[in-house]
């Protein structure tokens, strides 16, 4: 099995935990692969989520998922892909985040 080790509220970040990176923390990473799954590399494993400002300040909340949708119409605009193949590929990709 496959698991991101994802860290993203500043609340769950390592503090004083030797050789650990608070950038980048490894700590989840060790521990599934401990139980015998496979850490897989996570590019936002860091970023807040923003689930504490959903309703406060929801356009900061919704940054991920934005990226998201940013990266597929550039490849529309870019020719890379078709609308239709664009948003279902952000569909898919939003869902495999609310998945992790």
């Amino acid at each position: 099995m496959k698991f991101a080790g994802y860290v993203g509220c500043q609340t769950n970040r390592p503090f004083g935990i030797v050789g650990e990176s608070f950038e980048n923390p490894m700590y989840l990473d060790k521990m599934i692969e401990t139980v015998g799954a496979e850490a897989t590399k996570y590019d936002q494993k860091g970023t807040c989520c923003g689930g504490a400002l959903a309703f406060s300040e929801p356009e900061k909340s919704q940054k991920q998922i934005r990226d998201i949708v940013d990266e597929e119409l550039e490849s529309v605009w870019s020719g890379k892909k078709d609308a239709k193949t664009a948003l279902d590929d952000a569909v898919k990709r939003g869902n495999e985040q609310l998945r992790k």
